[in-house]
């Protein structure tokens, strides 16, 4: 699989990418949102995501390791498990229906995947979500190895590469 990263918001303290595929028209980030604001129950839910990502981590805090707690091997799915308390605001996500897939590069920088709802107690046992985790791992690792091989590389708030990052293919 070949994608490239793109910045999907950077209005705060913390740049957050996603993914596009080579042959996709929209990002895998927005692919998420879009499906899960079909799940008309879960409204509220998807909100509270929202919030989380783009108020706490994207303007508040950055993407402070509290915030990326449930591991899922190469990547972390969001949000976080269990009751987080950051700077006097608890943040409890119980029983969640959504998983999003991220990698969290700095304090400053996280990059965002795909996800789906939880279907079934495990990761596992949801059909849909365990194809988007399998695929987010896959990104994230060829992402891990573009930073050691100095392909790409943090500067402040950003990821650089020699070209533009919209111009950089990176393949799983």
């Amino acid at each position: 699989m070949t994608f490239a990263l793109e910045v999907w918001y950077d209005q705060g303290i913390c740049t957050l990418y996603t993914v596009r595929k080579e042959d996709a028209s929209i990002a895998e980030t927005d692919k998420f949102f879009l499906a899960a604001e079909k799940h008309v129950q879960h409204q509220v839910e998807l909100q509270k995501l929202l919030i989380l990502i783009l108020k706490q981590i994207g303007d508040k805090h950055g993407a402070l390791p509290v915030f990326f707690s449930r591991e899922e091997h190469n990547v972390i799915a969001l949000p976080h498990s269990g009751r987080r308390v950051v700077k006097e605001v608890t943040h409890y996500f119980p029983n969640f229906p959504f998983r999003l897939f991220a990698l969290r590069i700095s304090n400053n920088i996280a990059i965002l995947f795909n996800g789906g709802l939880k279907t079934s107690q495990s990761l596992q046992g949801s059909p849909d979500l365990r194809v988007k985790w399998q695929e987010a791992n896959r990104m994230a690792l060829a992402i891990i190895e573009a930073l050691k091989d100095g392909t790409l590389w943090v500067q402040g708030n950003s990821l650089k590469s020699e070209l533009p990052l919209s111009e950089v293919w990176l393949h799983s």
